[in-house]
């Protein structure tokens, strides 16, 4: 298994930069996103690669795709990945958000680092060896890549729109002014 101090294979997900920045402090050399589309480039990025995150961890309520909905379609690029939703909103009916997403737990925002540090060990320990490296890409993974930059690249252009948008490239994140 990798070094359990090394978060390379972890990716979190939320629309608040201050959120990502203390995950990403708490969890260094995770990947973030601030949003669906970014995450989802992301991860098919990273199963092209033959390297799939073995956590994901995604905020419930984001502007362009809810954290189910982004869970649901990260389940059919990257199957292995494990799946986390977070919220900090308590009128979220936990349960059915869990089953929906089918994600592996439900993460309270604010946080308690501890308690997510045991949390994602024991959700990167189910896992394994972590994700098996792929012999070899299908066409269709290609293909979904591809669509996948598309859909950043449009999203970029519209978030460019009357304000400066910019993109960074080592993350995949698209930054929006606030």
């Amino acid at each position: 298994m990798a070094d359990d101090n090394d978060y390379g294979d972890l990716l979190w997900v939320d629309d608040d930069p201050t959120v990502l920045r203390a995950l990403h402090d708490a969890f260094p050399g995770s990947a973030v996103a601030e949003t669906g589309i970014n995450a989802l480039v992301l991860l098919r990025t990273r199963v092209v690669q033959g390297s799939p995150y073995r956590v994901m961890a995604a905020d419930v309520v984001m502007p362009d795709m809810n954290g189910v909905e982004l869970c649901q379609r990260a389940r059919v690029i990257s199957p292995r990945t494990r799946r986390a939703l977070i919220t900090g909103r308590f009128e979220i009916d936990a349960e059915a958000a869990v089953n929906a997403a089918r994600a592996s737990l439900l993460l309270r925002k604010p946080f308690d680092m501890d308690t997510v540090r045991a949390a994602i060990a024991e959700l990167r320990q189910r896992t394994g060896d972590s994700a098996p490296k792929l012999q070899a890409v299908s066409e269709d993974v290609i293909k979904e890549a591809a669509l996948a930059h598309q859909e950043a690249c449009s999203e970029l252009e519209r978030c460019s729109v009357g304000a400066a948008a910019s993109f960074d490239l080592p993350t995949g994140v698209i930054r929006r002014p606030r």
